[in-house]
C-alpha cells in the first residue's frame, strides 16, 4: 500500500517513521525541510509539493495544524485529484467540525474515501505506536486502513461513519 504523508511535526514525523518501519512505502512532504530530510533518511521519499507527495498513493494520510494548514496542503494544492483511483485520505489532524464536513463533501463529489481519524497522545506515545485513534469512515475504507492503525495506535475507536452534512444541535 503506497502511502502520502502531509505534515511531518511533532506527531506527523514520528507516525511516519513508524509506517516506515513496518515496511510501506511513503512518499512525504512538509512545509520545512528539516523533518524531511530526517524522514529520507529512512527510506522516505521526499516531495517538493502535497500534490507531488500524493501523486499515485493508494492512501494520503494528513497531520497538519489546524484548518487553514490543511485546507492549504489538501485542497488548495489539488492533492486529492492525484490520488490513485479508489484511494483513502486519512485526516489524522484535529479540525473543527466545519472543516470535517467540508472535507467528508469534498471527497464524497471526488469518490475519494475519507477518514476523520483524530488521534489522542504525545510524542512519546506516537513514537510507541500507541496512540489512540478516533476513526469516522465508511466500514470498508476503515477496513482498509485497519493495518496503517494498527501500527500507529495501540487502539481504534471505530465512531461510525463520516458525515458529509453539518448535524444539527438537538439542543432547543
Amino acid at each position: 500500500m503506497n502511502i502520502a504523508f502531509l505534515g511531518l511535526g511533532t506527531m506527523g514525523l514520528p507516525m511516519a517513521v513508524n509506517l516506515l518501519k513496518a515496511g510501506y512505502p511513503v512518499s512525504a512532504w512538509n512545509r520545512s525541510p528539516a523533518p524531511a530530510a530526517k524522514l529520507a533518511a529512512l527510506g522516505a521519499t521526499v516531495a517538493a509539493s502535497p500534490r507531488e507527495a500524493s501523486a499515485g498513493a493508494e492512501v494520503l494520510i494528513s497531520m497538519l495544524a489546524d484548518d487553514a494548514a490543511t485546507r492549504a496542503a489538501v485542497i488548495d494544492t489539488q492533492a486529492l485529484a492525484a490520488l490513485k483511483p479508489g484511494a483513502i485520505h486519512v485526516n489524522m489532524a484535529t479540525v473543527s467540525v466545519a472543516m470535517a464536513a467540508e472535507l467528508a463533501e469534498l471527497h464524497r463529489q471526488m469518490d475519494i474515501g475519507y477518514i476523520a481519524a483524530p488521534v489522542l497522545g504525545r510524542v512519546n506515545v506516537a513514537e510507541a505506536g500507541k496512540l489512540n485513534i478516533l476513526a469516522a469512515g465508511e466500514p470498508e475504507a476503515l477496513a482498509q486502513v485497519r493495518p496503517l492503525f494498527d501500527v500507529l495506535g495501540q487502539k481504534t475507536w471505530n465512531l461510525g461513519a463520516a458525515r458529509s452534512r453539518r448535524m444539527r444541535s438537538s439542543w432547543p
